[in-house]
């Protein structure tokens, strides 16, 4: 199964965000799996997509954030005149649901990173109806989460 062209399919679904898969930050110094682009709401993500159950070097990169992604990727990409003053970056991380609370607890739950279950995301047919629409947002908390992707 391809997880990164099934998270893909869950990041455009809203029809209101870009994506570029292995986006070189730094110029391949590191090319997270995808870039994401919502120019409405003026934000900007990395991702990562993760199948396995050892997470402690995602969780590495994702506490040092700033350097390993955001601060190279904010100056690229306002020089490129893509993003500008205002916009906010963040980073979505899919792992699998049962990793999702140690991962969230060995990043100190930071503010700007949210984590998305993706088993659920591999299954569209469960997913909510708001996933489909222009005003989903990807800033989900755990509990929000949850509730989205409860099955009956």
């Amino acid at each position: 199964m391809d997880y990164e062209a099934a998270v893909m399919g869950f990041l455009v679904a809203n029809c209101n965000t870009f994506v570029s898969p292995q986006y070189p930050i730094g110029w391949t110094w590191s090319c997270p799996d995808f870039i994401a682009i919502r120019p409405a709401s003026k934000e900007c993500f990395v991702v990562e997509v993760s199948t396995g159950y050892n997470l402690k070097r995602l969780a590495e990169k994702v506490r040092d954030r700033e350097k390993q992604w955001l601060s190279i990727l904010r100056k690229h990409l306002t020089k490129l005149s893509i993003c500008g003053s205002g916009w906010s970056f963040k980073v979505l991380i899919f792992v699998r649901s049962e990793r999702i609370k140690w991962f969230e607890s060995s990043i100190d739950n930071a503010d700007d990173v949210f984590v998305w279950p993706l088993d659920k995301i591999l299954m569209p047919w469960i997913w909510p109806g708001e996933i489909r629409t222009p005003n989903f947002s990807f800033n989900k908390d755990s509990s929000e989460i949850k509730s989205l992707f409860q099955v009956p």
